[in-house]
């Protein structure tokens, strides 16, 4: 039993202890925006940036100042175009499997405290239940309205931590009086680790972010992709203008998602509190079947 309550205070500590979540290292373009006016947005930022462009492409006659030069240029183009490429397809991937791993972390923790509550019903202490039930609401409330936006920008969420602690002094408030309480006892402890790692694991997944040297050389790339349309010697003055508007807007739209997807909590690819909001309807589905025994 000793051994019980130290996991138990252990467990505890681990998850309160590690809401810091990792603060983002940049912020998408024109972040919280609606939908359309991102978009407007960035169309804004592709316009100016290819405007500016290509006024200085005519401003220094790009034709004739990089003409001799255009095979060298050709090459950097392509060479730097296929890095491009392979950093801009391994940085999506990274941060979308760490997207896709948060969600699925969420889920594993808003379904193990509905099974925690699960079993926490078959004990023959009514008190002990109703303190759960308050507990793991309290805590989804607390979780959906200011730990998921403090989450965004790397906030710590007192009330959470708080909140979690209630959890916490709910199981160790169970008291064994039939052997029936014994059996629900130790599913309750198992559980109720259950919750805990998955909590650490969201709270992990959560804050990782794009590690700023792997940034700073994306948005590099970026700028030197950029550099090479400028510097080609189009003949063709509408050639010169879609090369550089669409080459522009590309990487544009590439950073942001980029960007977007690297902070599940907040832009637009965010990942809403659904979950956590129905966590009081899940409760109450399991009391009515309780009850329809």
């Amino acid at each position: 039993m000793r051994q019980t309550w130290g996991f138990l205070q252990k467990n505890r500590d681990d998850a309160v202890g590690r809401t810091g979540v990792a603060r983002s290292q940049g912020v998408g373009l024109l972040l919280r925006l609606g939908n359309w006016r991102h978009t407007l947005a960035l169309l804004a930022v592709t316009a100016l940036a290819g405007l500016v462009l290509i006024a200085l492409r005519f401003a220094f006659d790009t034709q004739d100042l990089f003409l001799a030069d255009v095979g060298s240029i050709s090459a950097y183009v392509t060479a730097v175009g296929t890095l491009y490429g392979i950093l801009a397809a391994f940085t999506i991937v990274v941060v979308w499997g760490q997207f896709n791993e948060t969600t699925t972390a969420i889920t594993e923790e808003t379904t193990d405290l509905a099974d925690l509550y699960r079993y926490v019903t078959y004990l023959d202490d009514e008190s002990a239940t109703n303190q759960f039930r308050e507990a793991i609401a309290d805590y989804a409330e607390a979780f959906a309205t200011n730990e998921w936006s403090k989450m965004a920008t790397g906030e710590r969420s007192p009330r959470a931590q708080d909140a979690f602690e209630g959890v916490y002094r709910a199981v160790a408030a169970v008291k064994l009086d039939s052997v029936r309480d014994e059996a629900a006892w130790n599913h309750i402890i198992r559980k109720f680790e259950d919750v805990s790692d998955s909590r650490n694991k969201r709270l992990d997944v959560a804050g990782s972010r794009m590690p700023s040297v792997i940034r700073q050389l994306f948005y590099g790339v970026s700028v030197a992709l950029v550099a090479g349309f400028f510097m080609l010697a189009f003949r063709n003055d509408f050639l010169a203008i879609a090369a550089t508007l669409l080459t522009t807007g590309l990487v544009v739209l590439v950073i942001d998602a980029v960007v977007d997807i690297d902070n599940p909590f907040g832009g637009q690819w965010t990942i809403a509190p659904t979950r956590f909001q129905e966590i009081t309807r899940r409760l109450d589905e399991i009391d009515q079947a309780l009850k329809a025994r």
